[in-house]
């Protein structure tokens, strides 16, 4: 019964539980604060600075990588 609860709901919403398609903007904002430059001064940015902020945290505590943003997002 739970196989084939958990069969129908993959099959109804994992379409949905995709990563965010602009994931590599938030990424890109929190290396270039790592790099010691600032939103809206030195590039362009779609959102508050918060998100790059906690970003920015990730990669200096653990290093720049894709798995390491992807663990915020």
């Amino acid at each position: 019964m739970f196989l084939a609860t958990a069969l129908a709901l993959w099959w109804l919403v994992a379409h949905r539980l995709t990563i965010i398609n602009d994931e590599g903007l938030y990424l890109f904002g929190g290396e270039h604060l790592v790099q010691g430059e600032f939103p809206y001064r030195d590039f362009f940015a779609l959102t508050g600075p918060g998100v790059y902020w906690n970003v920015a945290l990730l990669f200096r505590l653990f290093g720049v990588s894709l798995a390491v943003g992807r663990a915020l997002l």
